[in-house]
């Protein structure tokens, strides 16, 4: 199968093992999403016979799709459930709205906070989110709020779409739903 974008792909993990770690402690680490990200992204390649992962991990791309996406970068989130839209503040759709998606380099998470400001670089946030949109043809969007029962869905999108619709390296959810052309299960 090959990787399109813009194709909400919903996929579940049929058993996870990691030495002697039971599987119900396994899966709680997972479900939290700071472990899963890196391993999804591999899990991801090879579902694809278009689609690898870099030679090694770190400040390059996280995905390749030689003759469709391009270069990927990944990034993990979680969707809010419906129910979370009935009750609190704001309410409705508002909350799927609100850009808390967060989509750019993981150093910046706390600078991102400070508009304008000036980082170690000497370059403005503004300027190092614009830079590292650059270094992408796509981004990987994927939900890990079904970890716990390992499921998760992604999409990819290009990346000057995001570019289009992000606030400080921010989009929200919506923003992701709204380039969902078709869902497929695999």
């Amino acid at each position: 199968m090959k990787l399109e974008k813009n194709v909400l792909y919903n996929s579940q993990i049929n058993d996870v093992a990691f030495g002697l770690i039971p599987r119900d402690h396994l899966v709680k680490i997972l479900a939290n999403g700071r472990q899963c990200g890196v391993l999804l992204e591999y899990h991801i390649a090879e579902m694809f016979e278009d689609t690898d992962t870099p030679e090694k991990q770190g400040a390059s791309y996280d995905l390749i799709n030689p003759e469709g996406a391009g270069t990927i970068q990944a990034k993990t989130f979680k969707m809010l459930p419906d129910e979370t839209f009935k009750r609190g503040k704001p309410k409705g759709l508002k909350k799927r709205d609100s850009k808390r998606v967060f989509t750019t380099k993981s150093t910046l998470w706390d600078q991102n906070k400070e508009k304008g400001a000036s980082t170690r670089t000497g370059k403005s946030v503004e300027k190092i989110i614009e830079d590292y949109f650059e270094e992408y043809d796509c981004f990987m969007y994927i939900d890990i709020s079904q970890m716990n029962e390992l499921k998760f869905r992604f999409i990819v999108v290009d990346t000057s779409y995001v570019k289009s619709v992000h606030e400080g390296g921010f989009i929200s959810i919506n923003d992701i739903l709204n380039k969902v052309e078709k869902e497929v299960t695999v």
